[in-house]
């Protein structure tokens, strides 16, 4: 089942969250999915001499790069591990 939850803290390439409906319940960590990590616009960003793509690259990577308090859509799953699906 999908839920959707509030990010507490991040490392790496996981993150715990905590259900909408259950703050208190605390996830083990859940992987992030690589469409979610923004290494990927930054090295671009940073590999380019064009300031308007940098700054358009720059943007995209502001805007999915989650947070702590970002709202996401994850599905856990019974032996404590886990995916974020989307940030909304």
């Amino acid at each position: 089942m999908v839920h959707k939850g509030t990010v507490l803290s991040i490392e790496g390439n996981k993150a715990r969250v905590a259900p909408m409906d259950d703050i208190d319940a605390v996830s083990g960590f859940y992987t992030i999915p690589p469409h979610l990590l923004v290494d990927d616009y930054e090295t671009m960003a940073n590999a380019t001499s064009d300031a308007s793509l940098k700054t358009a690259l720059l943007n995209i990577a502001d805007e999915r790069r989650i947070q702590k308090g970002d709202a996401v859509a994850f599905a856990g799953f019974s032996d404590c591990t886990g995916v974020i699906l989307a940030k909304i």
